[in-house]
């Protein structure tokens, strides 16, 4: 899917069209399996596009972006978490509890989650263990990341900055994140 959108950027002269396509696929690498190396990545994506498309246009596009990837989620941590090497983490007590939790109210659970800045893999990992119908998954996951998605695009319109320094800023944040999480890891790693 974004490699349909980067060769319909090459292939289609519109400019709306090509900032949309090449923001589509930078949607689909920052939230797909890169997302843990660039986790303050999309934010800053959303604002710069946000500078040069309607700020609803980018908060749609986003959201069927992310929607394409929960999707796959979905199935791919269904997949993973019915592995016998993890039934453990699938068994134990506080997993149990966060069940327990989700299943109460899983619609609107997930509404708040894509809304607020909680980490969203909670409600990625609970809906697929508790086999929550893929529909009000998708339903819910849109209906918390519409406002959001706008909210960062809109917030683009009000910076006085380009939209190169915001996704420098952007990416150089992501950047200093993932190497100190590497160094933690290589210090605790030494330690042992």
């Amino acid at each position: 899917m974004g490699l349909a959108a980067i060769i319909l950027t090459l292939l289609v002269p519109v400019p709306l069209v090509s900032d949309l396509a090449t923001f589509f696929a930078l949607a689909l690498f920052v939230n797909g399996p890169f997302s843990p190396l660039t986790p303050v990545g999309f934010e800053p994506i959303l604002m710069a596009y946000g500078k040069i498309i309607p700020p609803i246009v980018v908060a749609v596009v986003g959201v069927m972006a992310q929607l394409l990837v929960e999707y796959l989620n979905y199935h791919l941590y269904g997949a993973a978490l019915s592995w016998e090497r993890l039934r453990r983490a699938r068994e134990s007590r506080l997993m149990g509890r966060v069940l327990r939790w989700y299943q109460a109210a899983p619609f609107l659970t997930t509404m708040i989650v894509a809304l607020s800045p909680l980490p969203y893999w909670t409600v990625r990992i609970t809906a697929s263990l508790s086999r929550y119908p893929m529909p009000l998954h998708l339903s819910a996951t849109a209906l918390g990341r519409l406002p959001r998605l706008w909210a960062y695009a809109a917030l683009g319109t009000l910076l006085p900055f380009s939209g190169g320094a915001i996704l420098a800023v952007g990416l150089g944040l992501s950047a200093l994140l993932v190497a100190i999480a590497l160094g933690h890891r290589a210090h605790a790693a030494a330690r042992v």
